[in-house]
């Protein structure tokens, strides 16, 4: 029997979806040490600037010692709004050795202009429970269509 979406992945974090101007926008940090694997998804909409993409880590949960996870340096250029990508690593890929263990979206326009960004940051292969125990606090419902009515509310 197979395991439910949400047992199998949690959301770790987001980048709302907002006008990003010439500005960094990054989802919260995550401690990739509860999973074997993770990806971030960047979903930009209407760009006026090449949009940076990468996965960042860090030493502790506000970011200290922040670099950049490998080398994938992915870029959306100005054609390419409105287009998604997924960048996907490994536990294994922190640097481990120097107690890198929390992990992060990071999309950043090149220059100012409207640039609406959204993203998101999944972990997924839980090492322990269903990932939904580490979803972020803002998932506000996990629904069922075959067993579940859901009404979100502002």
């Amino acid at each position: 029997m197979s395991n439910k979406f949400s047992e199998d992945v949690a959301v770790l974090g987001v980048i709302d979806p907002a006008d990003a101007a010439a500005t960094a926008k990054s989802t919260d940090w995550a401690d990739i040490s509860k999973f074997e694997r993770f990806a971030g998804i960047a979903i930009p909409g209407a760009i006026a600037a090449a949009i940076a993409c990468k996965l960042q880590q860090a030493t502790t949960a506000t970011g200290a010692g922040a670099k950049q996870i490998g080398t994938c340096d992915l870029t959306f250029s100005t054609s390419a709004d409105n287009k998604q990508c997924i960048i996907e690593g490994k536990a294994d890929d922190l640097d481990t050795a120097n107690s890198f263990r929390w992990a992060r979206l990071t999309m950043t326009p090149a220059t100012s202009g409207t640039n609406i960004l959204t993203g998101i940051f999944l972990g997924y292969k839980p090492r322990y429970g269903p990932a939904s125990d580490n979803d972020l606090a803002s998932v506000d419902t996990i629904a069922d269509p075959g067993t579940t009515d859901a009404t979100i509310t502002a």
